[in-house]
């Protein structure tokens, strides 16, 4: 992985949210997203909060939000659950319904309220274990969002600090983007930190929101020659960074792109033309 370079302030705001969030638990400003196009370094900056979490005794979950995946209720979400409940994709019907029942008990919810709206949620079968669930599609939509936020709650209790990252929430799909805005509106739960990852859309999910955006911007021209520095392993000769800076436009993705492609060639001293690939890419 190569080194984090020129986030030293973004990092600091981060993990001084963090703390506040280990010493004041229901301190204010824990909900954070982070703003940026795509490769200037979002989520590098987000794996270094991470590390710096984990290290430091705290624990995280790393949702991610995918654009094939924008029309698929609470998406992200259903695979965080199956995470901490065990759940395997060859699992037969029964053995999923064991695990999820095992999971809300473990986190001393109540079965009988929350397990078949989690069920449906993860689209496992409880017929003959729970009773029908007899609601209009609003009702319905209402008590996965209550169901899901109650285990959100709870797993999230485990740790203070607990950091819950989502990744490219511009493609959240709408149950998932509604849960979220619930959590930033009414605060995150106690010791959590709520940072959310995303490019600057005309949907941006946190318009509105009462919530300060950390803008992640490209790098002065000074950090991106570092940058492909630490991402040759060793000196560069002056035309090339020169080139690398002068075509990156301080996106660090596009900086070591590019470095690894004068590498792939066994060039150091130009770039040449950039495949149109690597264009598309970005």
């Amino acid at each position: 992985r190569t080194e984090l370079v020129g986030r030293r302030d973004e990092l600091a705001g981060l993990l001084d949210r963090v703390e506040r969030a280990r010493t004041e638990p229901t301190c204010p400003d824990r909900s954070v997203p982070l703003r940026g196009e795509a490769g200037v370094g979002k989520s590098r900056l987000l794996t270094e909060l991470l590390d710096r979490v984990d290290a430091g005794g705290g624990l995280h979950h790393l949702l991610h939000c995918s654009m094939h995946q924008s029309t698929s209720s609470l998406h992200p979400i259903r695979g965080a659950i199956e995470r901490n409940a065990g759940i395997l994709s060859e699992d037969p019907a029964e053995v999923r319904l064991d695990k999820l029942v095992r999971l809300v008990e473990q986190l001393e919810l109540e079965p009988d309220e929350i397990v078949p709206h989690l069920a449906l949620t993860l689209s496992i079968e409880v017929a003959g274990r729970y009773d029908t669930i007899e609601l209009d599609a609003s009702q319905l939509k209402e008590a996965q969002l209550t169901a899901v936020d109650a285990v959100i709650r709870r797993l999230t209790a485990m740790s203070t600090p607990y950091v819950l990252a989502v990744e490219d929430v511009q493609w959240a799909d709408p149950m998932t983007a509604e849960l979220l805005e619930r959590l930033v509106v009414a605060g995150p739960p106690r010791g959590l930190v709520l940072v959310l990852t995303s490019r600057p859309t005309p949907a941006w999910p946190a318009a509105g929101l009462p919530v300060e955006v950390l803008d992640v911007r490209p790098l002065p021209a000074a950090d991106v020659r570092r940058l492909a520095v630490a991402a040759a392993g060793g000196p560069l000769a002056e035309d090339v960074l020169d080139q690398v800076e002068e075509r990156s436009d301080g996106v660090p993705f596009y900086v070591t792109q590019l470095v690894e492609t004068l590498a792939d060639r066994g060039d150091d001293t130009a770039t040449g033309d950039i495949p149109v690939s690597l264009m598309g890419l970005l």
